[in-house]
């Protein structure tokens, strides 16, 4: 029925989600020649930690922490305006390609709030999106404080 279908949709919208979020967080970060600690991806959560460096700046951190956003929103966007396009040359969409764009733009939309779920629930409390700042200040500052503020 139209529940089951509406459910197969999310899974696979936070399937779309968890790729694209890791996949720009790990171009970032090799671009930037972070070596990764720990990468381990499955198909819900990717867990990639890695080291400090010297010359990882604090807007290092931040764009860490919002490119893996940044990356779903941009394709998000891509793909609406491919819907779009779609519906204005063949004045029609694929019923599958509505409910597969709606469940992906709720998973981005949301996609802070998955993130800071999973990368907790794995223990990744030092290098996931939604602690690094904290865990950097704290490290700076010695206290914790100034990151949870800014998180």
């Amino acid at each position: 029925g139209p529940l089951v279908q509406n459910f197969v949709y999310l899974v696979i919208g936070l399937i779309a989600r968890n790729v694209i979020h890791s996949c720009g967080v790990w171009v970032w970060l090799n671009s930037k020649d972070v070596p990764l600690t720990i990468n381990s991806w499955n198909i819900l959560q990717t867990d990639m930690r890695f080291e400090f460096k010297d010359r990882f700046y604090p807007e290092d951190l931040f764009i860490t922490m919002l490119i893996g956003v940044v990356a779903g929103i941009a394709i998000f966007n891509f793909f609406s305006l491919s819907l779009y396009c779609i519906l204005r040359i063949f004045q029609s969409v694929p019923y599958f390609l509505t409910r597969f764009f709606f469940w992906l733009g709720v998973a981005v939309f949301f996609d802070p709030v998955i993130s800071a779920c999973t990368q907790a629930a794995i223990g990744n409390t030092d290098a996931g999106d939604a602690f690094i700042v904290m865990y950097q200040l704290s490290r700076e500052e010695q206290s914790p404080m100034s990151g949870w503020l800014i998180t």
